[in-house]
């Protein structure tokens, strides 16, 4: 609602004689004689239904998209992601065999060395546990859900699923991100994460050197969030066009991911770009706004 002085304007619903509702924009203005004094208001109702319910299906298809967009990326990761779940359960199998075998041949005089096996098993429960949440949390399907976030632990799952053993990716990464929180969705901003650092990772699957950067500043009331990778660069042409829709890079891909990523980060009031780029790497960067609930 805009209102004070001369001028008022709201939107809200009206209850039609049928019973239906209406969206009504309600403009209106004082009238005032010669002596200044108001004498009566002018005003005009505008329906609007057509355009508020046109939003909201843009609303609900933008959702639409974002989730498939985030099911799609879980579906290209499935590969690493069933390997890195497949070794904390062969330990887990293997930590459980060896106690049993040791409680069949000495009884209870095992115990002393069966409970650090079993305490070990926990353990490794406990991170299938955590990678099985995290994905949930990535394919879950809700509405947005802003709060203050932290930046730090949203990327280490983000470096998780993307990556989940560097070791066997070759890839060295290093973080460096400035205090500060952020109002997001987590999953989304999640999301964003998990497509610019596979992004990132893809283009330097043949770099002879293979470095991630993450590291964030925090500017006035904003935080710049950036990732580098030290492949071969983007061409001015692709850099130009690289957040339009089904522009990819990759010879399979649908061209979808970077502009489902923009659509995140625009809604959250937030701008995300090329920063720079050249044979020797890409920097990609987003900014949002700082948290409301920060000091």
């Amino acid at each position: 609602m805009v209102s004070g002085g001369e001028h008022w304007q709201h939107e809200y619903r009206f209850a039609r004689a049928d019973g239906s509702h209406a969206h009504v924009l309600h403009r209106a203005f004082l009238v005032r004689d010669d002596g200044g004094a108001a004498v009566r208001m002018v005003g005009a109702m505008t329906d609007i239904s057509q355009r508020v319910e046109a939003q909201q299906r843009l609303n609900r298809l933008q959702g639409e998209l974002i989730h498939v967009s985030r099911v799609s990326a879980m579906g290209t990761m499935a590969s690493a992601l069933a390997h890195e779940l497949n070794q904390p359960l062969t330990g887990i199998a293997n930590y459980v065999s060896g106690a049993r075998r040791l409680l069949e041949a000495r009884g209870a005089d095992a115990l002393e060395d069966v409970l650090p096996a079993l305490s070990l098993a926990a353990d490794e429960v406990n991170n299938v546990g955590e990678m099985i949440r995290r994905l949930r949390r990535m394919v879950a399907h809700g509405r947005a859900d802003v709060q203050p976030v932290a930046l730090g632990r949203l990327v280490h799952d983000a470096l998780s699923l993307a990556i989940p053993n560097p070791a066997l990716a070759q890839v060295e990464i290093a973080v460096d991100l400035a205090p500060g929180k952020v109002d997001a969705d987590p999953v989304q901003l999640q999301q964003v994460l998990v497509n610019l650092i596979r992004n990132a990772t893809e283009a330097m699957e043949h770099a002879p050197t293979r470095r991630l950067r993450i590291w964030s500043t925090a500017e006035g009331d904003r935080h710049r969030v950036r990732v580098s990778d030290t492949g071969g660069g983007l061409s001015d042409e692709v850099a130009a066009g690289l957040f339009s829709a089904f522009r990819s890079t990759k010879e399979n891909g649908m061209g979808v991911g970077l502009t489902i990523c923009r659509t995140i980060i625009e809604s959250h009031r937030g701008t995300i770009g090329v920063e720079e780029t050249s044979p020797a790497g890409t920097t990609m960067f987003f900014v949002l706004p700082l948290s409301r609930a920060e000091p």
